[in-house]
C-alpha cells in the first residue's frame, strides 16, 4: 500500500516487476488514481510493429503521453527504438510527451502522473541510459 502525499492510496506491489505486465499494472493503478485515461493495445498483431505499449491522456490536464515499458532490464527491439525516436520529433510541435519508463523510475513516474515539470523530465532523461 502506498500514500501519494495523502491523496491516494493503491497497491503497487514490488516496483522491480520482473514482468513487464505486472509492471504495466502498477502504472495503470496509480495513473487511474491522477484521473489518467489509457489504451494498450493487448493484440499487438493488430498494431504496427514498434508502436509504444500505452497511449495516456488527461483532459483536465490537457496532456497526452505515450508511454514505452521496459523491465530495468528489458532490451529494445530496432524498430521500437525508430518509432520512439520519431514520435519524440514529432511531439517537439505536436505538444505531447513520450517516454520509456522502468521500474527503478518508480517515483519519477508517479512524479509525472500528478504533476509534470521539465526537472522531473531531465531526471527522468538521464535514468533512462
Amino acid at each position: 500500500m502506498v500514500t501519494i502525499d495523502g491523496e491516494a492510496s493503491v497497491v503497487v506491489g514490488n516496483h522491480r516487476d520482473r514482468l513487464e505486465k505486472d509492471f504495466q499494472k502498477h502504472v495503470l493503478e496509480v495513473a487511474e488514481t491522477f484521473g489518467w485515461e489509457w489504451h494498450h493495445e493487448t493484440d499487438s498483431t493488430k498494431s504496427k510493429a514498434g508502436f509504444p505499449d500505452l497511449v495516456m491522456w488527461n483532459t483536465e490536464a490537457s496532456r497526452l503521453l505515450i508511454v514505452e515499458l521496459k523491465t530495468d532490464k528489458g532490451r529494445f527491439r530496432k524498430r521500437q527504438k525508430e518509432v520512439i525516436d520519431e514520435l519524440r520529433y514529432i511531439s517537439q510541435v505536436a505538444g505531447f510527451e513520450v517516454y520509456v519508463w522502468r521500474p527503478k523510475q518508480w517515483d519519477l513516474i508517479v512524479q509525472i502522473l500528478k504533476v509534470f515539470s521539465y526537472d522531473v523530465f531531465n531526471k527522468l532523461k538521464e535514468t533512462e541510459k
